[in-house]
């Protein structure tokens, strides 16, 4: 019988801190799932403390394979999934004994997703974040796009890990992570699957995830040293804005999206001129233009 839940964990050395992860995904009071370990090509002990795992507990597969990003290892996981629901954990961080429980009671009949809360935590696990009500929301799927015009649901649609997705409609659409898009690769998936659904979804701010603040994180050292794949952001938040507009999710949706392009390409320039890089400026912002020209921000954007 295939289990209910597959939790999809990529791992890229990660040794400090991929069994407190681990751990964290074995003590759930859901007990239904597989994990799945999907080993990026690490260059330290990872993949061995994974191997581990996997020789000890039935309900845990590892995927060696070369490394090719964040992306391209989730989807390692996906090609093998076989739970009715997929959920994602990245390695350096962890989740609640209850998360599990928590976003599959309430994947009942109509229900296409479910979202959770999160809290940040320092590298010593202490709670720096934590500014959720405690209450759940049903959405339908064109209300909850309206509703992504506000910070709170824009921020929770840009986050993999704290979303439950039926593996049916993943796998109906062939829905993958983009291995082109280095950074905030999770929000043009997301934006991808909410089009699909036909269902409703439920928001429920009941802390589900434990995410970590690191300066060596992925995100975190996007900015420490000039990387060409760091403008990759301004992809990642255009390919959004596509999706919300493809699938006509709401106009306050797509302005709201195009709001948070505008804003990344003005970081994206701070970037570039940090380092001298000028020239990329342009390019840049002829990208913009051609996604978004018929936006009020791309005429204050060209005036400038």
């Amino acid at each position: 019988m295939n289990p209910t839940i597959s939790v999809i964990v990529p791992v890229y050395n990660v040794s400090e801190y991929v069994a407190r992860c681990i751990d964290s995904i074995l003590c759930q009071t859901y007990k239904d799932y597989e994990i799945i370990l999907a080993d990026d090509g690490s260059k330290d002990s990872s993949g061995e403390i994974c191997d581990g795992y996997a020789a000890k507990y039935d309900n845990i597969s590892i995927v060696h394979k070369q490394n090719g990003g964040l992306s391209s290892a989730r989807n390692a996981g996906l090609d093998i999934a076989k739970g009715d629901y997929v959920y994602f954990v990245d390695s350096d961080d962890e989740i609640y004994e209850n998360s599990l429980e928590v976003l599959i009671t309430r994947m009942t009949d109509g229900i296409d997703m479910v979202t959770g809360g999160y809290v940040k935590c320092n590298p010593q696990g202490d709670v720096i974040s934590d500014v959720y009500e405690m209450i759940d929301h049903t959405f339908t799927m064109s209300k909850f796009a309206v509703l992504l015009s506000k910070p709170i649901y824009f921020e929770a649609n840009s986050i993999a890990c704290i979303h439950l997705f039926k593996r049916s409609i993943i796998e109906e659409y062939h829905l993958r992570f983009n291995e082109k898009i280095l950074f905030c690769e999770d929000t043009p998936f997301i934006a991808e699957y909410l089009g699909r659904c036909k269902g409703n979804m439920i928001f429920t701010t009941i802390p589900i995830y434990k995410y970590y603040i690191r300066e060596t994180s992925l995100v975190g050292s996007a900015f420490n040293t000039y990387k060409e794949t760091t403008f990759n952001i301004l992809d990642s938040k255009l390919s959004v804005y596509n999706s919300i507009k493809k699938f006509n999710l709401s106009k306050a949706a797509l302005q709201a999206a195009a709001i948070k392009a505008y804003d990344t390409y003005k970081g994206m320039c701070d970037y570039a001129d940090l380092y001298g890089k000028k020239g990329k400026k342009e390019v840049i912002k002829s990208k913009l233009i051609d996604t978004i020209s018929y936006h009020k921000y791309v005429f204050i954007l060209m005036r400038n």
